[in-house]
C-alpha cells in the first residue's frame, strides 16, 4: 500500500508540474456575467457549473467573472449625508431589482457574489447609476452626491467582506463617456477620487477587510474603425485625468473594436483602440508610467460596420437579413452579417473562432500591462446583439467556445463536434 500510495503521490505532482504553466497564465481572462445568481445559488444544483468548468479549466483558464451594479444597490446616504441601507424596512430606502419582481437589488449583489464565490471565480464590481429615487442617475460633483456614492462604495465593500466573498477588484464607474452620462470627465473623476476615499477609510476603521484594487477609466472603445480613433474619446480621457487627485494604480478598457474586427480577419487583433487609450497614459503621466489594464469588457457585436477580409476585399456579407436592433445608418454592412453568415454555417463558425481568437490574443501582443482581459457575454439572448456569444440561444456551446475552453485554433473549433452550437444569432427578425 505505501508503495501504491508512493507512485501516486509522484503521479500527483507530475500532474501538477504538467499544469502549473496553464495555470499560470489562467489569471489573465475572465467573463463579464451579470446572470451568475441565476445560474448557480448559494446551495442546490448549479447549471452554470457544467459549461464554466472547462472554460475555468480549459484552455483559457478563466478566473474572473464581473457584473455592474447600481452603486446604490446596498447603501447610500440621506439628504442630511448619514448612510443609510436598502431594503425593505422601514428605516431603510427603496431599491428594486427590476429583473427580480418584488425583490431588492441588494439581494442580487449577495446572490451573484455567493455565486462567484461557490465556482471559484474572483467577482469584479463596477457601479453604474443608482436605481433609488434618492441617487443621481450621472457622475455628479456635487457634494451630497458625492457623499451618498461614497457611502455606496464603503458599505458595498464592508458587506461583501462580512457576506464572506470579498472584492478584490472594483472600477469607480461602468462607461461614463456613454450610455447617457452627458460626458461628464470631471464626475466620472470625482467618483474615482472618493471611491479611493472610502477604501482608505473602511481598511482604516476596518483592518480585517482588504482593500480591493481600484480601476480608473472604464471607458468604452475609442476606435472608429482600423486605424482610427475617435477624438471625443481622447478628449474625455483627458478631461479625466485633468479631474483626478491622484495618480491611479490602475485602468480599465472596453475593447470591442478589436474583438469584432476578428470577424472579417484571419488575424490576431490589430490593438489600434488599447494602443491608442495607453498613449494617452504614456502623454500624460510619462514614459515610465505603466500601470496594469483590465479589458473588462470585450467581444464582437453587431453594431459595427465591418472593415475588409484578409485579403483586402469587401466582405460580402449581404445574406439578405434583417438588423432592427442595430441599425447602421451609414448603410454598412453589419459584423453580424458576417458572423452567422446563413448561406455558409462553417464560414460563420469560422468567424466566430476567430472572434474567440482575437479575445485571447488581447493580452498577448500587450505584454504585462493587460493584467485581465473579460469576454462579454456567455450567452445569446434574443435581440442581445452577440453574435460570437459563448452558447447560442439554446445553450449550446459554439465554436467561440471551443476556442476558450479548449485552447483549439480557430479552423479546428469550426469543426469541433463539441461545440455544436448555432451560429445563427437569436436576435435577428427574420431569424437567418
Amino acid at each position: 500500500m505505501a508503495v501504491k500510495l508512493r507512485y501516486r503521490a509522484i503521479l500527483f505532482a507530475a500532474l501538477a508540474l504538467l499544469l502549473a504553466p496553464a495555470a499560470a497564465h489562467a489569471s489573465v481572462y475572465g467573463l463579464g456575467d451579470p446572470r451568475l445568481d441565476s445560474q448557480c445559488r448559494g446551495s442546490g444544483p448549479c447549471p452554470a457549473a457544467r459549461w464554466l468548468e472547462p472554460l475555468i479549466h480549459g484552455g483559457s483558464g478563466i478566473s474572473y467573472v464581473r457584473t455592474t451594479i447600481p452603486y446604490d444597490a446596498v447603501a447610500s446616504g440621506d439628504s442630511n449625508g448619514r448612510c443609510i441601507w436598502s431594503g425593505a424596512t422601514r428605516s431603510a430606502y427603496s431599491n428594486p431589482n427590476p429583473d427580480e419582481e418584488g425583490a431588492q437589488y441588494r439581494r442580487y449583489v449577495y446572490d451573484w457574489l455567493t455565486a462567484a464565490k461557490r465556482l471559484g471565480l474572483q467577482p469584479v464590481i463596477a457601479f453604474n447609476k443608482g436605481t433609488s429615487e434618492i441617487d443621481e442617475g450621472i457622475p455628479s460633483t456635487a457634494p451630497i452626491d458625492q457623499r451618498r456614492y461614497y457611502c455606496a462604495v464603503y458599505w458595498t465593500l464592508w458587506a461583501a467582506a462580512r457576506w464572506g466573498v470579498p472584492v478584490h477588484y472594483v472600477e469607480a464607474w461602468n462607461e461614463p463617456d456613454v450610455n447617457g452620462y452627458s460626458g461628464n470627465p470631471a464626475g466620472a473623476a470625482a467618483d474615482f477620487n472618493t471611491a479611493q476615499q472610502a477604501i482608505t477609510q473602511l481598511q482604516s476603521d476596518y483592518p480585517s477587510v482588504s482593500a480591493p484594487e481600484l480601476a480608473a477609466g472604464t471607458l468604452s472603445s475609442m476606435g472608429c474603425g482600423p486605424g482610427a480613433v475617435c477624438s471625443n474619446r481622447i478628449d474625455f480621457l483627458n478631461g479625466y485625468i485633468d479631474a483626478l487627485q491622484t495618480t491611479p494604480g490602475n485602468w480599465s478598457f472596453h475593447d470591442y473594436d478589436d474583438v469584432t474586427a476578428a470577424g472579417v480577419r484571419a488575424q490576431s487583433p490589430y490593438a489600434y483602440n488599447l494602443d491608442a487609450f495607453y498613449n494617452v497614459l504614456i502623454d500624460r503621466y510619462g514614459s515610465g508610467y505603466d500601470p496594469p489594464i483590465w479589458i473588462t469588457e470585450a467581444g464582437a457585436r453587431l453594431d459595427q460596420p465591418n472593415i475588409q477580409e484578409p485579403d483586402g476585399s469587401e466582405p460580402q456579407c449581404d445574406n439578405g437579413e434583417l438588423d432592427a436592433y442595430n441599425l447602421d445608418s451609414a448603410g454598412a454592412f453589419k459584423v453580424g452579417a458576417c458572423l452567422d453568415w446563413a448561406p455558409d454555417p462553417h464560414l460563420a463558425r469560422l468567424r466566430q473562432a476567430w472572434a474567440a481568437q482575437a479575445f485571447h490574443d488581447l493580452a498577448t501582443p500587450s505584454g504585462p500591462r493587460v493584467t485581465q482581459v473579460d469576454w462579454w457575454t456567455p450567452n445569446d439572448a434574443a435581440g442581445s446583439g452577440w453574435d460570437s456569444a459563448l452558447l447560442d440561444i439554446a445553450g449550446l456551446p459554439r465554436s467561440s467556445y471551443c476556442v476558450l475552453a479548449y485552447g483549439e485554433a480557430p479552423s479546428a473549433a469550426a469543426l469541433d463536434p463539441r461545440c455544436p452550437g448555432s451560429p445563427l444569432d437569436g436576435g435577428d427578425v427574420d431569424e437567418r
